[in-house]
């Protein structure tokens, strides 16, 4: 069934039928068990659960993460993309469960160790390029001024320009190019292609790909989900703020999203059972 208008009977036919597709779905990451024992998890949600009064966000959410691979946080508008991260940054504190960076609550420590681009430009107009790497490095000792001039120079933004000068998605190649040019553990990044042409969304998904350190982990969350689909290692499916899906990326994970974001319920429980014969 695909529902077109938000109903009351739609939305709890929808809630209803994602009860049931959590008995189908897979919990957790998968990885070679090499890999597992070599790399420690980076992100860890227990039993999370977040409400703001009687509106739930998020709710049941058990997921580790582990490092080196990039992780695309997917789902539809409202599906609690955004209220994860923010958990993840100390930003807003669990109702229920708890998260862990690196093992940690999120605190001054895992702050240090993780990079964080909001949906939302955050460096202020007034300043020049050159002043905004300044304002950058001084609250980040990891920060790499040469890595983010390097990329200034591809895009052929000067030193000398003002944030406010710059157009809308420079403001915004700008605001992942500081942050990728800092040497994290963790780099979350919110909505990084929302909003911007074509052009640009292929720049910022080739700085995201090729400045990756090795050991660090990319964590993207978007609604965009076939742009960011080539550059994944992972998948992680919210909607209605539960994880229905966690998978190595391909285009069937694509698939599945987009249909429970439809309302495609019948065939999207058909998808997850018969994984192995439609993957090839």
């Amino acid at each position: 069934m695909i529902c077109l208008e938000k109903s009351a009977h739609c939305t709890k036919n929808k809630e209803k039928n994602l009860e049931e597709l959590e008995q189908t779905s897979c919990p957790a990451v998968r990885e070679p068990p090499a890999a597992q024992g070599a790399r420690e998890t980076i992100l860890d949600c227990r039993d999370l659960f977040k409400s703001y009064g009687q509106t739930v966000a998020l709710q049941n959410v058990d997921l580790k993460v582990r490092a080196g691979g990039i992780v695309g946080l997917l789902g539809p508008n409202g599906s609690g993309k955004s209220t994860l991260i923010k958990l993840a940054m100390g930003m807003l504190q669990p109702t229920v469960g708890e998260i862990l960076i690196a093992g940690k609550r999120p605190c001054s420590a895992t702050k240090a160790m993780t990079a964080y681009l909001p949906d939302v430009n955050f460096l202020p107009d007034w300043m020049r390029v050159e002043q905004a790497l300044r304002y950058i490095a001084d609250f980040f000792p990891d920060f790499r001024r040469d890595r983010a001039e390097m990329m200034l120079s591809r895009l052929g933004i000067g030193l000398k320009q003002r944030i406010k000068a710059l157009s809308k998605g420079n403001k915004e190649k700008v605001g992942l190019i500081v942050t990728m040019a800092r040497d994290a553990k963790l780099y979350i990044l919110d909505e990084p292609i929302a909003g911007v042409d074509p052009a640009a969304r292929d720049f910022i998904l080739d700085i995201i790909f090729s400045q990756k350190p090795e050991e660090a982990t990319i964590l993207l969350c978007t609604h965009l989900i076939a742009d960011i689909e080539p550059i994944l290692t992972h998948a992680v499916f919210l909607a209605n703020g539960r994880i229905v899906s966690v998978h190595l990326a391909n285009w069937l994970d694509i698939l599945v999203v987009l249909l429970i974001d439809a309302g495609c319920f019948l065939l999207v429980r058909y998808i997850l059972s018969h994984r192995a014969i439609l993957i090839v």
